[in-house]
């Protein structure tokens, strides 16, 4: 043995140096390999962008209270626009395109703009084949004519889309805290005689539709026709004659524009024969003589044809007669 390391002693020596500098660097070279840097990894901060908050949609909900002691037709609205002064109630006949009525007015305060409700007594009426739109308007009309300076078109803030009321026999509940609106409405609503166009698609259960409905009609334009509260209830094709008699919501609507300056009152009469005899329907002081003027007559006679004449008087003088104009039965 010792023979063989005094042979092969170089190459034993070798070997080891070999060995020895094969473990120094497995132990001094190769874990600084796997130290990463010292320096401190410094966080990106967060976007600081503010949340874009989009405010609610404006919603009104119209339904039919039935009950045995007469219908009512309630109508609820939510986050309506800041400036909204009232809510402008459109109605007209289904499966027709003749157009829409301005049927209810609902006048409201900045408190209920946010949530609230009103009540709209119908009688025994349940506005079957009626659809309805509403409108969120600043301002109202006023007055009782067209040109006499008294009137002021209201802003259009926001239009719901075409639907039919909701039916039902129990009281829809309201609110904790709730205004309610103080507006009286009629007992009974007329009927209109300007329907709506039909919608060309219906949204289906989960409020989606194949096509996007159809957007309300413009707001009507024309003469307003006026009930005694001072609320439009309808409008009819702008006139050119002095005088016109015509069947406006079961009513007879008599109108006179342009008389002669120094017109003090009006007497209309009427005859079923177009010589007579004339009978006085109803005389009018201070009838206006510049701007369309308007009455509507409520009686039995609808149905009846007459012939219409009005006479223009000052002070006691007859100073133009009008007419006659004929009115078929209603």
């Amino acid at each position: 043995m010792s023979s063989f390391f005094s042979k092969y002693s170089f190459l034993v020596i070798w070997i080891s140096v070999i060995v020895i500098v094969g473990a120094l660097f497995v132990l001094v070279v190769q874990p600084n390999l796997h130290f990463g840097s010292t320096q401190p990894t410094t966080p990106v901060p967060a976007s600081t962008a503010p949340a874009v908050v989009v405010p609610p949609s404006p919603s009104v909900t119209l339904t039919i209270e039935k009950s045995a002691t007469g219908n009512k037709l309630f109508v609820q609205w939510e986050n309506l626009p800041g400036n909204t002064t009232a809510l402008n109630i459109f109605r007209g006949l289904r499966n027709s395109t003749s157009g829409w009525s301005l049927w209810k007015t609902v006048t409201l305060t900045a408190d209920e703009l946010a949530d609230g409700n009103t009540l709209i007594d119908l009688g025994k009426t349940n506005l079957a084949g009626y659809s309805f739109y509403v409108e969120a308007v600043n301002g109202n009309a006023s007055g009782t004519n067209e040109n006499d300076g008294t009137g002021s078109n209201p802003t259009v803030l926001w239009t719901s889309s075409v639907t039919d009321p909701a039916v039902t026999t129990s009281t829809p509940p309201v609110a904790p805290g709730t205004q309610t609106s103080s507006s009286t409405p009629s007992s009974t609503p007329p009927d209109s005689t300007t329907p709506p166009p039909v919608p060309t698609s219906t949204p289906t259960s989960t409020g989606q539709s194949n096509n996007p409905p159809p957007p309300p009609p413009p707001t009507p334009s024309g003469t307003p026709f006026y009930n005694p509260q001072v609320q439009i209830e309808g409008y009819g094709q702008a006139q050119t004659n002095n005088f016109w008699v015509q069947h406006v919501d079961q009513k007879i609507q008599i109108g006179w524009q342009n008389l002669p300056p120094t017109t003090t009152s009006v007497v209309i009469l009427r005859a079923q024969n177009q010589d007579g005899p004339w009978a006085v329907v109803l005389t009018q002081e201070n009838p206006g003589v510049n701007g369309a003027y308007s009455i509507q007559v409520v009686d039995d006679t609808l149905g009846i044809p007459y012939f219409y004449e009005m006479n223009a008087v000052a002070g006691s003088s007859t100073i133009a007669t009008y007419g006659p104009v004929y009115l078929p039965g209603n």
